[in-house]
Parts: C-alpha cells; sequence; structure tokens
C-alpha cells in the first residue's frame, strides 16, 4: 500500500508533500533511522542526550508535574532537529500526563453512564491537559474490547463488552481529542491491534492471541478498527497479540502464528490493504515478555520493521538496537522503500500537526481551567456509579448500622513494588471520613500478627474470627485493582490471610457491601455480600457517588455490562 499524503490523516498539501519527501530524500541512512524509534525518557539530562545524539522520532517523558514534564520536553525538542512526538497514557485524564492532572474516568466508565459525550469530554480533557504538559501524542483511545471477563487488561480500560460500544466511545474519545487540540497539534493513538480483551493472559508477560475465527474478527475487532480509520485516528499501536485464523486464512494452515508486531499479514495487509489504514503503526513496549521471548532482540526488531510497523516503542540498549535496524537496513533485510516508506508516514505526521515543515506554528501550552474538568470528572463519577447486586442490604443507615467495619482490599497496598500502607491510601481517608460525616463510627481490621507455622496460622483465623463477631454491625469493603503492571494477569481478589478477619466470612451474618474502584468483575470472588458497587476509578468523586448510593441520598445512576456479572448464572 502507498502512502498518500493528500490523503487522511495527513491532509498535505503539495508544498508540505514535497518537504516531506524531499527531507526524507535527504537524510543519511542514520538519521532515518533514528525516527523509527521513540524512547521512554526521565526528566534527566542522559535523556537529552540520547535524543541529541540518535535524534529519535519521539519519546514517552517519566513523571513529574505539568510545568516540570513541559519544561523538560521543550530541552529534548532543543536537542533535536525534527520536533519529537511525546507521548503519554491519556487513557482516564490529563493525569497521563502529569501526575497533577485531572483524573476524569475509566472509559468503562463513561460507557456506564450510557452517553458517549462523556467519552468525548475525556478525550477533549486528555488533550488540553496532555498539550499543557508538554505532550502531543496519545497512546489512546483503547480499542480492545472487553470480551472475556476474565482479562484484566481490558477491563476497565476499554469501552465495553461489544463492537457498537467500543466504536461509537473510541471515536467519541477521538473527536474530543481533535476538538480540545484545536489546531495545537495532537495525535490519537487507537490501541492494541488486532485487538486484546479475548485472551486472559497479558502481553507484558506473554505473546497473547486473540482466537475468534476471522468472520467474528472482522464483525467485531475489524468493525471497530474501520470505525476508527474513518474517524481519522491518525496512528494505531500494534500490540504482541496474535491472530490466528486471520494469518491461516492469509497466508494457510501451515503458517507461522506471530504477534501482529511480528507478522506482515496483520500489521500490513490486514490493517492496510485491508481495513485501509494510512497513518503511522507503532509497536507496544518493545521491553514487554510478548515481544522479547520471540526471538533475539536484534532479529525482532528487524521483524517488526518489515512487518510493517513505522516506529519501535522503547529501547532496551539504545547502542545495540539503533544499530541492530541499521544493520537490517544495510544489509538489506529492511528494504531501502520499507525505511523511506516508515520515514515518510513519521514525518507527514508531524507536517499534519504542525510540528515541522511549510505552515508550521509555534506551539502555545493552552490554559487549563482544573476547576471545569474536575467538575467533568465528579459528573462522570455521579452519572457512573454502578449498583451491581442488592440483596435487600441498602440503604445503610447511622440509626441501625452505627459501627461500621471498613476493609480495604488494593494491590497497591503491602506490595513490595508498591508498599503503601492500607492506612495511607487516599481511598481508606476518603471513604472513613466521607462514612464518619454521615454518622457512622468506622473501625478498621486489627493488624495480623506475624504467622511463622501451620499452628501460628490456625491461632490467628481462630481468634481473629472470634474477635469480629459482635464487633460491628455492617461491613464496608473496598477493592482497587487495576487489573495490570503489578499484579498484570491478576485481577482476582486476594486477601490478606486467607480464611482471616478481614476475608468476608461474616458477609452472611453482617450486612455487607462490596465497592470496586478499579475492575469491575470481582462479583465471582464475592457472590456472597450484600450489595456490589462498581466506582471504576479511585477519585475523591467516585467515593462521594458511592457512599451517597450506599446511605441512600442519591442513586446509583449507572448501568452494568454483562461482564460484571462474571458469567454467573445465580449469585449466592
Amino acid at each position: 500500500m502507498t502512502t498518500d499524503l493528500s490523503a487522511a490523516p495527513y491532509a498535505l498539501a503539495p508544498d508540505q508533500q514535497a518537504w516531506v519527501r524531499d527531507r526524507v530524500a535527504a537524510m543519511p541512512l542514520e538519521a532515518k533511522v533514528g525516527q523509527m524509534f521513540v524512547a521512554h525518557a526521565e526528566l534527566d539530562d542522559d535523556s537529552v542526550a540520547l535524543v541529541r545524539r540518535f535524534q529519535l522520532a519521539g519519546v514517552r517523558p517519566g513523571s513529574g508535574t505539568a510545568d516540570e514534564v513541559a519544561a523538560f520536553v521543550d530541552r529534548l525538542n532543543a536537542a533535536s532537529d525534527i520536533p519529537l512526538l511525546v507521548g503519554a497514557n491519556l487513557e482516564f485524564g490529563g493525569d497521563g500526563a502529569a501526575k497533577d492532572g485531572t483524573l476524569i474516568g475509566a472509559p468503562l466508565q463513561c460507557v456506564a453512564t450510557g452517553d458517549t459525550a462523556t467519552a468525548e469530554d475525556l478525550g477533549r480533557v486528555c488533550a488540553v491537559e496532555g498539550l499543557a504538559a508538554g505532550t502531543n501524542w496519545a497512546f489512546a483511545p483503547v480499542a480492545d474490547i472487553h470480551l472475556n471477563w476474565r482479562n484484566s487488561i481490558a477491563s476497565h480500560r476499554a469501552f465495553g463488552d461489544t463492537a457498537e460500544d467500543v466504536a461509537a466511545y473510541a471515536a467519541a474519545y477521538h473527536r474530543g481529542a481533535a476538538a480540545g487540540a484545536a489546531g495545537l497539534g495532537f495525535a490519537t493513538c487507537a490501541k492494541h491491534f488486532p485487538g486484546d480483551g479475548v485472551d486472559e493472559r497479558d502481553q507484558h508477560l506473554v505473546a497473547t492471541v486473540n482466537t475468534l475465527d476471522a468472520g467474528e474478527w472482522r464483525a467485531t475487532f475489524g468493525r471497530v478498527y474501520g470505525a476508527l480509520i474513518e474517524a481519522g485516528v491518525p496512528t494505531i499501536m500494534v500490540g504482541h497479540i496474535a491472530q490466528p485464523a486471520i494469518t491461516r486464512q492469509l497466508l494457510g494452515d501451515d503458517a507461522p502464528i506471530r504477534p501482529a508486531t511480528l507478522a506482515p499479514e496483520l500489521a500490513t495487509t490486514l490493517l492496510r490493504d485491508e481495513l485501509g489504514f494510512n497513518g503511522v503503526t507503532v509497536t507496544d513496549a518493545t521491553h514487554m515478555v510478548g515481544f522479547t521471548s520471540q526471538g533475539r532482540r536484534e532479529d525482532l526488531l528487524v521483524d517488526s520493521v518489515v512487518a510493517g510497523c513505522d516506529l519501535l516503542l522503547f529501547l532496551r540498549d539504545a547502542e545495540a538496537d539503533v544499530e541492530a535496524v541499521l544493520a537490517g537496513a544495510r544489509d538489506g533485510r529492511i528494504a531501502a522503500e520499507r525505511v523511506d516508506e516508515a520515514v515518510t508516514r513519521v514525518l507527514a505526521l508531524k507536517v499534519a500537526m504542525g510540528l515541522c515543515g511549510p505552515g508550521a506554528v509555534a506551539h502555545e501550552r493552552p490554559r487549563v481551567d482544573r476547576a471545569v474538568h474536575r467538575a467533568i470528572g465528579e459528573d462522570v463519577a455521579r452519572r457512573s456509579a454502578t449498583l451491581v447486586i442488592d440483596k435487600g442490604v441498602l440503604p445503610l443507615r447511622p440509626e441501625t448500622h452505627r459501627r461500621v467495619r471498613l476493609i480495604v482490599n488494593s494491590e497497591l497496598a503491602g506490595n513490595a513494588e508498591f508498599p503503601i500502607p492500607i492506612e495511607h491510601l487516599p481511598l481508606t481517608r476518603w471513604m472513613a471520613a466521607d462514612l464518619e460525616r454521615r454518622g457512622f463510627k468506622v473501625s478498621f481490621p486489627e493488624p495480623l500478627p506475624p504467622v511463622r507455622s501451620l499452628g501460628d496460622y490456625m491461632r490467628v483465623v481462630a481468634e481473629g474470627n472470634v474477635a469480629v463477631e459482635g464487633a460491628f454491625d455492617a461491613a464496608v469493603v473496598v477493592a482497587h485493582y487495576v487489573g495490570g503492571g503489578v499484579q498484570s494477569t491478576v485481577s482476582r481478589l486476594r486477601w490478606p490471610m486467607a480464611l482471616g478477619p478481614a476475608a468476608p466470612w461474616w458477609a452472611g451474618q453482617v450486612p455487607t457491601v462490596f465497592v470496586s474502584f478499579g475492575v469491575p468483575t470481582h462479583l465471582a470472588d464475592v457472590p456472597m455480600v450484600g450489595a456490589l458497587v462498581n466506582c471504576y476509578t479511585p477519585s475523591e468523586a467516585a467515593v462521594r457517588a458511592a457512599v451517597d448510593g450506599i446511605v441512600g441520598a442519591e442513586p446509583f445512576l449507572g448501568t452494568a455490562n454483562a461482564n460484571a456479572w462474571c458469567g454467573l448464572v445465580d449469585v449466592i
């Protein structure tokens, strides 16, 4: 497929097209290869030196405030001959670009409201706050379909469990981002082609598989990507995800099955020739095991470019990675035409964004009205809070359930990677304060004593369980599992001690309300609770919405999709 620079998503004028072609023709091979890499860049001098040496296509900055990230991006651009694509995981709000950004809500939270305008608002805020932090490329919208409730990666990051919802809400995010950018040069990136949410595994740890047959894929993920391409999404992230049915249909039953990042029949034949994508493709992170486990890294980077990926996301060893692609270009494994094709697309995107070439403009950071953005997040939280089940325990009243035991179960607490004590989690503070403000007396489980033997374990279980009998009138169990990263493939609940005093063995005796501020599929592990609420994100506004619903001050307005039931026919 020949790249048409006059067509979407570039729509370049003749002088802009000529500038791109001339610039590519004049670039030495080393400069071209530099424009095929995107690096993770901590806010330090080493990252500036990395950009200066290799003249990379783009970066994803490390963590900092909006002002800190923007100032760092200015330093990076000063070291770069061609302005950089600056990426950020702007999936839930401006907090994906800067640590002082505004959390709006999870994609599934937008769907729970039943209103695509919420996804449009999400995209608009992400663009405005992303640009204010110096970023100009959202690694969003997520175009995965949460078909398998056990998949913890798509989960609340996806715009639902149907192709119809995902297509509509993801396109709304893209429209909102375009409106928020207001011509300031901002690109979206649909991910993760050919589609996550089918396999219950995680490409961070293993190459995963989209197991739909060819017809099912075209009717679902094909429909979603077709809609987003039609909407003008300029970049697509290719995942370390195989699609065996399509591979066999295109190449025969004996064809090797490889992740899309290494499979030309997926990254080129399917995405470009069949679906008509004319924009820039970028791999998902190349340090994920789903990629690195497929062979020698120096070969995989070359294979990925040959497969049709224009940009390689993240470097492991910058010197070795760049040299590997250079070697592939020099010895002919990567055709010269393929290198030029990739670089042409990257430069054309930058010209279309107004970063360089004829028509380039100086991009000022937009003004951010954080009060307005917070109000949007509060509205989404209120309208999306979802009551999945209520066995008649709601509302809880301080007159009848004054003593409330609050139990917080979070993958972030006590974890070796994120060793945050439970009592220090913002969710704990917000929930306790809001319940007490409503007149409840809140208590927490006693810390578990050391357990060094089976005898210790049985004693702690017995004494702890006796201690909770009659100690509270109701319980509120709060969970925050993000479904990726820390636990990766595990979204199932883990209690501090199996059978221990924090595990809700007492739910059949004491009114118990379970609230998830993360993945929405915990019913499988707590079907015994009296009520289950999904609030999707750990924001203070979501806590207020949860407590308002629990005490009956406000109705739960959100709507759950089928995955909230975890495939259960009966809940007991």
